[in-house]
């Protein structure tokens, strides 16, 4: 049983769910944050950071407690293009974010959503998924 399963089983059950580590930017204080009520993102109060947005919320955590070895800049080199990475830079009001993106002929995009290219400083490859149990 791989660790989705089993925090969504404990939600269910009344259990806790694993706590979320703190922001890897900033070491801020994260939460969950319902999208719309149809999905859940993982956040950090303090500088923004934030996951994509995931079924449940115990992808969210998941995602939001791997953490990846190292963050490599975009003037060191580029990711493969079409192949989804992790990006970090800054939004259109000079916030720090860090989103799923992939690299195309016309910049970066995750399902028809453009993310300009100018703010993009670095990037990692998506981190595996949890080992089955």
């Amino acid at each position: 049983m791989d660790d989705t399963f089993k925090y969504t089983e404990l939600k269910h059950a009344g259990g806790e769910m694993p706590a979320l580590i703190p922001c890897p930017f900033c070491g801020g204080e994260a939460d969950t944050l319902y999208n719309w009520g149809a999905t859940v993102s993982a956040f950090c109060k303090k500088c923004g950071a934030s996951t994509s947005y995931f079924e449940t919320e115990a992808l969210a955590i998941a995602a939001w407690n791997t953490r990846a070895d190292r963050w490599i800049p975009v003037t060191e080199r580029l990711p493969k293009k079409n192949v989804m990475v992790l990006v970090s830079g800054k939004d259109w009001h000079n916030e720090p974010v860090v989103v799923a993106r992939q690299l195309t002929d016309h910049g970066w995009y995750d399902a028809g959503d453009e993310y300009s290219t100018r703010f993009v400083t670095h990037w990692m490859p998506l981190p595996l998924p949890p080992e089955a149990a």
